[in-house]
């Protein structure tokens, strides 16, 4: 369904002329590019359902947080 409706509003995008007059137009053209990349990164992280999605964030959580952790200790050796 989701897939469909991004199918819909590009095609919408491609019959109107390159140039889209009306800030609608516009607004819905950039809302139509953030679900793609959305949809993406989605089907990349094998992200299917809400559980999944919460597990992606809690693992990059954890890596940030690790990464973080090695900022600072790399920052209080150069010290």
């Amino acid at each position: 369904m989701f897939y469909l409706v991004i199918t819909i509003i590009q095609i919408v995008a491609e019959l109107a002329d390159v140039m889209l007059l009306s800030p609608d137009l516009r607004a819905a053209e950039k809302d139509l590019k953030e679900l793609v990349a959305d949809y993406h990164f989605l089907q990349e992280h094998g992200i299917h359902t809400v559980a999944d999605l919460q597990a992606n964030i809690e693992r990059s959580k954890s890596e940030l947080s690790a990464l973080e952790r090695e900022r600072s200790d790399i920052n209080n050796r150069i010290r």
